[in-house]
């Protein structure tokens, strides 16, 4: 089998839940870490991997035009993520990269859960009150009382992948009333989770 040169790049978290995932690239090459600075330029970025392959990325940093220009070399590029953010596609299209990213629904409940749990956060000041128990100043805690989410009224910006399942969750849930903005989703598709389109 042809053995590859594999990079991970800027990803802390790739790797740590499911060890698997480095055994089963090592089966087919070599597997480095890499960090790189978010605004390293393409060409310095294209040097530092030289002489790799494939390539898994994190949110950062940019495969630029630029990048691509001094790495032909590159088969894939996947993002360890959704979204093609920082990949131009153009460049990667033409220089023969095949980019993929993680199917949406993957992570769908998992960042649809974390924005609730930052508004939760905020509501109940969380972070803050474990600040002061932490710092032996219990008896503080009346400053952080806290507001509860229950049957509000909540603004969502945006019901695509993740939204949609944040208005779920804060309708069946919370029993909240959703008003939610998005120009590209019509009325009848946003109350299909329990929303209300507001323009």
């Amino acid at each position: 089998m042809e053995q590859f040169k594999i990079a991970i790049v800027n990803s802390s978290s790739f790797g740590k839940i499911f060890p698997q995932h480095i055994e089963r690239l090592q089966a087919i090459g070599t597997v480095s870490h890499f960090t790189f600075d978010s605004e390293i330029n393409g060409k310095e970025l294209a040097e530092k991997l030289k002489g790799y392959n494939i390539i898994i990325a994190s949110v950062t940093p940019f495969f630029t035009k630029e990048f691509f220009e001094y790495k032909d070399e590159l088969l894939l590029i996947t993002r360890h993520g959704i979204g093609y953010n920082n990949i131009d596609l153009e460049a990667a299209k033409d220089h023969q990269t095949i980019v993929s990213i993680i199917p949406a629904l993957v992570e769908r409940d998992a960042v649809a859960e974390n924005n609730v749990t930052n508004l939760l956060a905020l509501l109940r000041c969380t972070v803050e009150s474990n600040t002061k128990v932490r710092e032996d100043q219990w008896e503080k805690r009346a400053d952080f009382v806290g507001r509860a989410l229950f049957n509000k009224t909540v603004g969502v910006i945006g019901v695509g992948n993740t939204g949609s399942c944040v208005v779920e969750i804060l309708r069946n849930g919370f029993r909240c009333e959703v008003l939610a903005y998005d120009p590209y989703k019509s009325a009848l598709h946003i109350q299909s989770y329990g929303g209300k389109k507001s323009s």
